[in-house]
């Protein structure tokens, strides 16, 4: 069967954040990206020029979909807690049946300054928008549901068994 000519970087971007999860940076090569996605090596290189071009443009991709992500979810959520709440569940869901969320993969690959400063201002704008659906609660309260929030996020990986509910910390919070 012949190869693909053509395969929109999205979702060569997508194979490459796989790659990334499955077995780290080492994993990714023009070698495995092709033999993933049918396209040649020399097409990966003309197209990307470097390997490390290459896997930190689809880490930008997949910040770029964070981004957009959180600004329909927070244009689509209600103010107030369950607002701030169901904001947080829509950018990376926790349901089993849904497909695992880039971001928990974003977070933990933040191995340059770039991708860093990407996911710097990607909290700020979210802590700011968890700020506006809470209201007069202050900044602090917003910074600590979307603390609780990357923590269950990234553990809930490891441990199956959590029982703790997002809702039940905005209720913690804006109690006092």
């Amino acid at each position: 069967m012949a190869r693909p000519r053509r395969i929109p970087d999205d979702q060569v971007f997508a194979l490459i954040r796989t790659l990334l999860a499955e077995g780290g940076p080492r994993h990714v090569t023009f070698a495995t990206v092709a033999a993933r996605s049918g396209l040649a090596g020399p097409s990966l290189v003309q197209r990307y020029l470097s390997r490390d071009a290459m896997v930190s443009a689809a880490l930008i991709d997949g910040w770029d979909r964070v981004e957009r992500a959180t600004l329909q979810a927070t244009a689509a959520t209600p103010d107030g807690p369950k607002g701030a709440v169901a904001l947080l569940k829509a950018i990376a869901p926790s349901d089993p049946a849904l497909p695992p969320s880039d971001l928990r993969f974003l977070i933990c690959t933040m191995t340059d300054a770039l991708t860093r400063d990407r996911a710097a201002l990607w909290r700020q704008s979210l802590i700011a928008a968890l700020q506006t659906k809470l209201g007069d609660h202050g900044p602090s309260r917003a910074e600590m549901l979307f603390a609780l929030w990357q923590g269950r996020l990234l553990w809930s990986h490891a441990d199956a068994a959590t029982t703790f509910r997002l809702r039940d910390a905005a209720r913690l919070l804006l109690a006092r």
